[in-house]
């Protein structure tokens, strides 16, 4: 049963000294009950789960060395608002959801670097096996996993209600209005990223050293993300690609991570080891 709701701070924003939200339910939560209050502090946004074995940025460790014994925290950053951790916590015989402000996920970029093990239940937790090797997501059976000897891919389709325009008559249109459609081109492929970030980075766990929140910030996945100038190459081929691959990691022990679309709503990213 839950029985207490919200404590609220709105006269201003304190940056992980207190919870600026916080909920209590006796024992515990439903599941129901605790994406509801997520939502209510997060605008319905895309509240992302913390992986404790990936990079820990300060401001979460700062809240989480509060929480020794957390069994799960989740954190959200979208556009304009501010960013929030949510920790949840067991407490003799209630359960809190405490929401902390942060002034931002604040780790210092780096490499992405694919686990050293991973562990098959818990990057297929919340999949079902359909065929051999072959896994479908059980909220959703348009997004799929296929397990290979040296690595596995994923799979998405969701038809695009405005698909992808290949302009070939790019080559003899004027410098400006090359760099609108070049910028056109970015915008698109970086919907169809984010997209495909949250498809399959946020359906597994265990598998990258980055932090969900991560895959959103330019200054963690731009060395990875296609190029304005290979957009503009690709349109002066007047070939329009079966696929587009717009992010493309090569790390440091040579496994291969691509995400690609045809512009059209199929989607796929593979991880291949060598």
């Amino acid at each position: 049963m839950r029985f207490f709701a919200i404590l609220l701070f709105c006269c201003a924003l304190v940056f992980a000294e207190k919870p600026a939200f916080e909920f209590v339910a006796f024992p515990k939560f439903s599941a129901a009950e605790l994406f509801a209050d997520l939502d209510k502090v997060g605008n319905n946004g895309n509240w992302m789960e913390y992986d404790r074995k990936s990079i820990e940025d300060p401001s979460v460790k700062d809240v989480l060395k509060k929480y020794p014994d957390y069994k799960a925290a989740w954190g959200i950053a979208e556009k304009g608002s501010v960013a929030r951790l949510a920790v949840l916590s067991k407490k003799q015989d209630k359960e809190y959801l405490s929401v902390f402000n942060l002034k931002g996920f604040d780790a210092k970029p780096y490499a992405l670097v694919l686990k050293d093990t991973l562990y098959p239940e818990v990057i297929l937790a919340d999949y079902r096996g359909i065929a051999e090797n072959l896994f479908a997501h059980r909220d959703d059976p348009a997004l799929k996993i296929q397990l290979f000897n040296k690595g596995l891919k994923f799979t998405y389709d969701k038809p695009d209600a405005m698909p992808l325009r290949f302009d070939e008559s790019f080559k003899n249109r004027s410098s400006e209005e090359k760099r609108e459609i070049v910028s056109e081109y970015v915008d698109f492929f970086k919907y169809e990223y984010s997209l495909m970030v949250r498809a399959f980075v946020q359906s597994t766990r265990g598998i990258f050293n980055w932090q969900a929140w991560h895959w959103y910030m330019p200054e963690w996945y731009g060395r990875y993300f296609i190029s304005s100038e290979e957009i503009q190459g690709m349109l002066s081929s007047y070939a329009r690609p079966a696929m587009f691959t717009i992010f493309k990691a090569r790390t440091a022990k040579d496994v291969l991570v691509e995400m690609r679309t045809d512009g059209n709503g199929h989607y796929e990213m593979s991880i291949n080891n060598p």
